[in-house]
C-alpha cells in the first residue's frame, strides 16, 4: 500500500482568532452512539477547524483522522491513509493487525474492509475516524467501499464525515432508522455572540449595531465574517465599509472562485455561466441558452 504523507493524517491547527463552538462539540459528542456522523455544509462555514478543535480537546477516545483530497478516489491510497490514520492512535497496540502489511488485493475491496473491520473489532479501546471533505470522493469504487465501511463497522469506532455536499452512503435509511446524527448549515451559522467574539479576536472593536450590521450581512456565515475582519482591518471607516460589504466585494467572490466555482466540472462551469443571465432560471431557458439538451440535466 502506498505511503502516506503524516499531514494528512495530523488533526490541523486552529487559528488563534477561533471561535470554540460548545454546543457543536457536545452535539459531536451525542453522535457517538450513531452509525455515522455527518457535519455538511457548503465551503466557509467551519466544518474543518469545528471538527478539529472537537478532536483536539475531546480526550475521551482517540482520534484517526485523514484529509481527503482528489488523488483519494484511488482506492488504494483512500485505505492506506485510513489504515495509517487509526494505526497512529496512541491506544492501538504495537501488536494490532493495523501495524502489520496489508497484501490483500484493493481489487477484492469486501473481503478488505472486512479484514480492516476485524482489525478493529480486536482494539481494546473505542475510537473515532474523521474523514474531511468527503465530497472529493466521485469515484464508484471508492464510494463503495466507504459505504461497506459505514455498514459493518465496529460500534466502537465513530465514523465522522464533513462534506460540502450529501456523500452517497444510504443517508435516508440511516436518518429513517436513526442511525444518523447530523449537523447543517443552519447549525454552523454563527450567533451574533459568536460573531462578535470572531471580530473581537481579529483585533478589531466595534460597537453593538456595527457587529449586528455584519452578522444580518453575512448571515452567520463563517468564512464571509473572516474576509470583513481582513477588510475592516485596512479601512478606516467601518461604517462605510459595512454598508458597501457584499458577496460582490473582491475578496469574497475571489473565496467563492476558489473554493467553490474553479473545482467543477468544465461543463457545470459553463451552464452557471450561461444561466448567470437570468434569475430565476426556468428548465427550457437553462436548455435554450445552452442549444443542447444538458440544460435539464443541470438544472
Amino acid at each position: 500500500m502506498p505511503l502516506v504523507p503524516a499531514v494528512k493524517i495530523t488533526v490541523p491547527q486552529v487559528p488563534p482568532e477561533f471561535v470554540v463552538r460548545a454546543e457543536l462539540c457536545a452535539d459531536l459528542d451525542t453522535g457517538a452512539a450513531a452509525d455515522l456522523s455527518l457535519v455538511c455544509a457548503p465551503a466557509g462555514y467551519g466544518k474543518t477547524l469545528l471538527l478539529a478543535d472537537w478532536a483536539r480537546t475531546s480526550a475521551a477516545v482517540d482520534t484517526a483522522w485523514v484529509g481527503l483530497d482528489r488523488d483519494d478516489n484511488d482506492p488504494s491510497r483512500l485505505w492506506a491513509s485510513i489504515v495509517a490514520a487509526i494505526a497512529s492512535c496512541p491506544s492501538v497496540p504495537p501488536d494490532s493487525r493495523l501495524n502489520e502489511p496489508w497484501a490483500r488485493p484493493l481489487g477484492a475491496l469486501p473481503e478488505f474492509v472486512a479484514e480492516l473491520v476485524g482489525a478493529l473489532h480486536a482494539l481494546p479501546h473505542p475510537l473515532r475516524l474523521i474523514l474531511d471533505d468527503v465530497h472529493e470522493l466521485v469515484d464508484a469504487d471508492a464510494l463503495h467501499g466507504l459505504q461497506i465501511f459505514t455498514r459493518i463497522k465496529p460500534a466502537t469506532v465513530q465514523l465522522v464525515l464533513a462534506s460540502r455536499l450529501d456523500p452517497p452512503l444510504s443517508l435516508p435509511r440511516l436518518r429513517l432508522a436513526g442511525r444518523l446524527r447530523e449537523l447543517r448549515a443552519a447549525q454552523l451559522c454563527f450567533t451574533r455572540n459568536q460573531a462578535a467574539a470572531l471580530i473581537e479576536k481579529s483585533g478589531l472593536h466595534l460597537t453593538e449595531q456595527q457587529v449586528e450590521v455584519l452578522h444580518r450581512r453575512t448571515g452567520g456565515w463563517a468564512a464571509g465574517l473572516r474576509l470583513a475582519a481582513l477588510g475592516m482591518g485596512k479601512s478606516t471607516d467601518f461604517d462605510t465599509f459595512l454598508a458597501q460589504f457584499s458577496g460582490a466585494d473582491r475578496c469574497v467572490a475571489d473565496y467563492l472562485v476558489g473554493e467553490t466555482l474553479s473545482g467543477l466540472p468544465g461543463d457545470v462551469q459553463e451552464f452557471l455561466r450561461v444561466i448567470s443571465v437570468s434569475n430565476p432560471v426556468p428548465t427550457g431557458l437553462a436548455a435554450e441558452l445552452l442549444g443542447t439538451g444538458r440544460g435539464r440535466q443541470h438544472a
